[in-house]
């Protein structure tokens, strides 16, 4: 009877030990059961020189950036060992304001995400893998939705085990070049290498690689007046998310 005791202690003595080794195994598992709601904000656009922190700035009247429905962003949460636990999920948001999916709330996972969704996305580890992989924006960005597909971001997310909600800030990838005139001109604008930029009543809004340059010429009648503009080069601001504005006036 005592030989049959210390068996069954030995037993569950090393059963105890085994669970507890695998207790400890710190390799990366979903939270049981739990799920983050996505919340998405986004900044604007900064004047070119402004160097304060997005966060701690209001942003400028008119180059605020907000989400409409069925924009979709790519979502990618990566294990603690490397490896991606979620590949570019395409999550969309919905005429309510919230998004289509919930992601997995995964241990000492880093989450991370980008706009527009594009399919060819697969398997990037990181935000700056994202950022290598993006093309130059596309050259016609006449109408709203070809300037929006150009205009790419880049979120880190911030989990909340409270709250189960999943919070990405997006900044842009992109630096933007603003012309205008004056209200009353008629304008003839052409700018070089095939850009077309979107017309937004007096002004002129193009999104391109930061330090990039395009040249912009043409002329514009005021008042019976022809005023002519001369070839002149416009760089982009050399920082993401900051805009230059190119005001031409008699």
């Amino acid at each position: 009877m005592k030989h049959r005791n210390l068996i069954t202690i030995f037993y569950l003595f090393a059963m105890s030990a085994l669970a507890g080794g695998c207790a400890g195994d710190d390799s990366p598992a979903e939270v049981p059961g739990a799920t983050l709601s996505v919340r998405v904000t986004a900044d604007g656009f900064a004047a070119e020189g402004d160097d304060r922190d997005p966060g701690s700035r209001a942003t400028d009247s008119g180059y605020g950036t907000t989400f409409a429905a069925n924009d979709a962003i790519g979502v990618f949460v990566k294990n603690a060992d490397g490896s991606l636990h979620t590949d570019n999920l395409r999550i969309v948001r919905q005429s309510n304001g919230t998004w289509s999916a919930t992601i997995p709330y995964v241990k000492d996972a880093t989450y991370y995400a980008y706009y527009p969704h594009q399919s060819g996305m697969d398997g990037k580890t990181s935000v700056n893998a994202i950022l290598d992989a993006l093309a130059a924006p596309g050259k016609d960005q006449s109408t709203t939705a070809l300037y929006t597909a150009a205009d790419a971001m880049t979120a880190t997310g911030t989990p909340n085990g409270s709250t189960l909600t999943l919070t990405f800030a997006f900044t842009h990838a992109r630096g933007m070049i603003e012309v205008s005139l004056p209200a009353e001109a008629t304008p003839s604008l052409s700018f070089s290498d095939g850009v077309k930029p979107l017309a937004l009543g007096g002004k002129w809004r193009y999104l391109a690689v930061p330090g990039s340059t395009v040249t912009l010429s043409g002329s514009y009648t005021l008042s019976g007046t022809r005023y002519a503009i001369p070839a002149t080069g416009v760089t982009a601001p050399a920082t993401a998310g900051r805009y230059k504005k190119v005001t031409i006036a008699p």
